[in-house]
């Protein structure tokens, strides 16, 4: 269970979709997420991975590393920058 979570809806998702912020350990990361159609419950969703155009054994959450604090504000800055937010 990661350490906190602030989620996002997505303006316009017609599938209900959210991006959570989590952080685990010293990572943070965006994952795709979804409100559940009884009651807005928050989930995760989730894939597995190809190996060797196989798909893996386990599932993961469908996710993206930002690193560090420090890292996460960086890469976070740079896609504002990338819409013509300056930060």
């Amino acid at each position: 269970m990661s350490e906190f979570e602030i989620t996002i809806d997505l303006p316009g998702s017609q599938y209900g979709e959210v991006i959570v912020i989590e952080k685990y350990g010293d990572t943070y990361s965006l994952v795709l997420g979804g409100k559940g159609q009884k009651g807005g419950k928050i989930f995760k969703k989730w894939c597995y991975p190809e190996f060797k155009k196989e798909p893996g054994k386990k599932a993961v959450p469908w996710k993206i590393p930002l690193g560090n604090q420090r890292d996460a504000v960086t890469v976070i800055k740079q896609i504002a920058k990338a819409f013509g937010i300056n930060t």
